[in-house]
């Protein structure tokens, strides 16, 4: 006769890898805090720049980050004194994928990688499409809600910004009085299945209404180049004043020609307005 019962209890155990390693960033932070204020304060101790209230800030950020570890679940976390790989549970689960991220932007952010900020010759007319990319989205910003964003990519090397001519990137706004959505994007390529040839347009800003399927484009295009409009020239005769290239002008009609919308058998024109960047203004060239 069995005198001995096997019993089989489950215990739950915090003190994982994962764990330990959410408790080594909190850690890591906090020596780097504390190594900026004496940096700080050797640096500038003697100076008229020295800010108590800097001094202050990173204090209350170590003392957030202090009880985070004392009056929590890792207070029963054991430290971590090694790190081999990174298990999948740290690069894919909810909450751990998050603190990941969020650390490698932090220590990452000083190390900008991408094309954009080379110390290198550029292009003049490539640096005035970056500029009134940036300054669409600076506008859209403070009028619409930002949603979204790939501008920005986050790898192990650093923070990418994703603006060059071999890709396309997006930012997505909100309206918030009528939940219109809105699209800026830069270095699109369209229509790829149409009966025209592809296009691809410096920024394009797409509006969609909320209880719609149609999208209305409009298409900026960055030109730097200025026709002077000398007394005497054709350019004067007709228009007057110094503005775009005519090639420039043709172009942006091209776009409204050739950029188009399928919908079963349908096809039509879903580019609603043209305009140019030029150096001294924004020139409407068609609007519906």
């Amino acid at each position: 006769m069995p005198t001995k019962i096997l019993e089989i209890r489950k215990r739950i155990d915090i003190d994982t890898f994962e764990n330990r390693f959410v408790k080594w960033i909190i850690t890591s932070i906090q020596n780097k805090l504390r190594h900026f204020q004496r940096v700080y304060r050797r640096t500038f101790a003697d100076s008229s720049v020295f800010d108590e209230r800097i001094i202050e800030m990173t204090d209350s950020m170590w003392n957030r980050l202090y009880k985070m570890k004392r009056f929590s679940f890792l207070v029963d976390v054991g430290d971590l004194h090694r790190i081999d790989t990174l298990s999948l549970v740290l690069q894919m689960a909810p909450g751990y994928r998050e603190v990941y991220k969020y650390y490698l932007m932090l220590v990452k952010g000083l190390s900008l990688q991408s094309d954009i900020f080379h110390i290198s010759i550029k292009d003049l007319a490539q640096l005035y499409e970056y500029w009134c990319f940036l300054k669409l989205h600076s506008i859209l910003r403070d009028r619409y809600q930002l949603e979204k964003h790939d501008l920005i990519r986050v790898n192990n090397t650093g923070l990418t910004v994703r603006l060059d001519k071999s890709r396309r990137a997006s930012i997505y706004y909100t309206n918030p009085q009528n939940n219109e959505k809105i699209v800026l994007s830069y270095n699109n390529l369209l229509n790829t299945k149409m009966p025209t040839t592809s296009q691809r347009p410096d920024s394009m800003l797409t509006l969609k209404k909320e209880d719609g399927d149609v999208e209305y484009q409009y298409v900026f295009d960055a030109k730097y180049r200025l026709n002077p409009a000398l007394p005497g020239s054709e350019y004067y005769s007709k228009y007057r004043k110094p503005g775009p290239e005519e090639d420039d002008i043709n172009t942006m009609h091209r776009y409204r020609d050739a950029i188009l919308y399928s919908r079963g058998e349908e096809i039509a024109k879903t580019v609603f307005g043209a305009y140019i960047f030029s150096l001294t203004r924004i020139v409407v060239i068609m609007q519906a």
